[in-house]
C-alpha cells in the first residue's frame, strides 16, 4: 500500500515542473551552503471521494503555522522551500486584510495609488512589502491540493535535499489526513445523491515519515508536529513517534491553546525524553512562531555541535 499512492495516477500535473524549479533554487542555494535550507509543509490536505472531484474530505488547517514560521526561518537568514496547500495563508501576503484597500492606500494628484504615510495600516503594508523584496529570493513555494500530491512532493524535495545532509532542516507543519480512498475504490464521476445513507470506507494513508527520516534524507535535523485535543496523551503520543520514526524532534501542541503555547519533545543521547516549554506571555508582543523558530534553531546548532 505504501507504494501505491506514487502510481502515476495520484502524480500531481505540474510535478516535473516544479521538482525542476527545487532544482535550479538549491543551485542558488549552494552557493550559500552556510545557510541551513528549510523545508516547511503547511496547511491541509484534501481526501477526494471521485476521480472527476466534487466532493472531498477536508481539514481546518488554514496554514498559519507554517506561513509564519517560513518569515522568521528568512529572518534568521535561512533559505526555504514552502510546501503549501493551495488557498493556504502565504508569509508576508498573510498580514494583507481588506482594510488595507480604504486604509492604507490614496489616490494622489496625479490619479496615481500610493501608500499612505499618515496610516498605520500603511506604514504596515510598507514594512510588509519591504521585507517580501528582500527575502523572495531565497523563497521557494510549491503548491498542493489533495494527500497523494503532498507525498508526492514530499518524496521529490527529499531526493533532493538528500546530498545537503546535515544542513537540511525538515519542518512538517502541514495537516496531513490519516486516511484517504484508493483510486481504484473511488467512484469514476460525481457521487450521485439519494435518500440513502452514503457508507465510505477509507483506507491509512502510508505513513512516509520514517522513509524520510531513514531512506530519503537520514542525515538532515527533521522535525514533525503532533497535534491533540487530549493533552493528557500529548507527550506518550509524541514519544511514541520519536520512537517510531526517529525524528530529531517532536513539537506537541493541543488544540485549546496552539496559538499561544508548544511543547518541545525529543530524546537525549541516552534516551531519555526531554521536555522544553515554549510559550508566549501575556505582555509579549511576539507571535509563538518567532519563539518556536529561535527555539527549533538553538537545538539545531546543538544537534550540529555534537555530530
Amino acid at each position: 500500500m505504501s507504494d501505491d499512492i506514487f502510481r502515476d495516477a495520484y502524480k500531481p500535473a505540474e510535478y516535473n515542473s516544479n521538482i525542476s524549479k527545487a532544482k535550479v533554487y538549491l543551485t542558488t542555494c549552494a552557493i550559500n551552503c552556510d545557510s541551513p535550507i528549510v523545508l516547511v509543509t503547511s496547511g491541509g490536505t484534501t481526501v477526494p471521494l471521485e476521480c472527476n472531484t466534487v466532493r472531498f474530505i477536508d481539514n481546518f488547517s488554514t496554514g498559519k503555522r507554517g506561513s509564519a514560521s517560513t518569515e522568521y526561518f528568512l529572518r534568521r537568514n535561512c533559505y526555504v522551500i514552502l510546501l503549501h496547500r493551495s488557498g493556504s495563508l502565504r508569509p508576508f501576503f498573510r498580514h494583507f486584510d481588506a482594510n488595507m484597500v480604504d486604509e492604507a492606500f490614496s489616490v494622489d494628484e496625479r490619479d496615481d495609488l500610493v501608500v499612505r504615510k499618515d496610516s498605520e495600516l500603511g506604514k504596515n503594508f510598507r514594512s510588509i512589502y519591504d521585507a517580501y523584496h528582500k527575502f523572495r529570493n531565497k523563497l521557494l513555494m510549491i503548491e498542493f491540493e489533495t494527500c497523494s500530491e503532498y507525498l508526492w512532493y514530499l518524496r521529490g524535495i527529499a531526493n533532493l535535499l538528500t546530498s545537503y545532509k546535515s544542513n537540511a532542516i525538515y519542518y512538517m507543519a502541514a495537516a496531513v489526513s490519516d486516511y484517504y480512498i484508493p483510486r481504484d475504490a473511488m467512484s469514476e464521476h460525481k457521487i450521485q445523491s439519494s435518500d440513502a445513507a452514503l457508507d465510505i470506507k477509507l483506507f491509512p494513508v502510508p505513513k512516509m515519515l520514517g522513509h524520510l527520516c531513514n531512506t530519503w534524507s537520514p542525515e538532515a535535523f527533521s522535525v514533525t508536529f503532533k497535534l491533540e485535543t487530549d493533552s493528557t496523551i500529548l507527550i506518550s503520543k509524541a514519544e511514541r513517534s520519536l520512537q517510531r520514526y526517529k525524528q530529531n524532534l517532536v513539537i506537541g501542541n493541543t488544540l485549546s491553546d496552539r496559538r499561544v503555547r508548544v511543547t518541545f519533545i525529543s530524546h537525549s543521547k541516552d534516551n531519555v525524553l526531554k521536555e522544553r516549554l515554549c510559550e508566549t506571555k501575556g505582555s509579549d508582543k511576539s507571535e509563538l512562531e518567532e519563539l518556536i523558530v529561535d527555539e527549533l534553531l538553538s537545538s539545531y546548532r546543538l544537534w550540529l555541535s555534537s555530530e
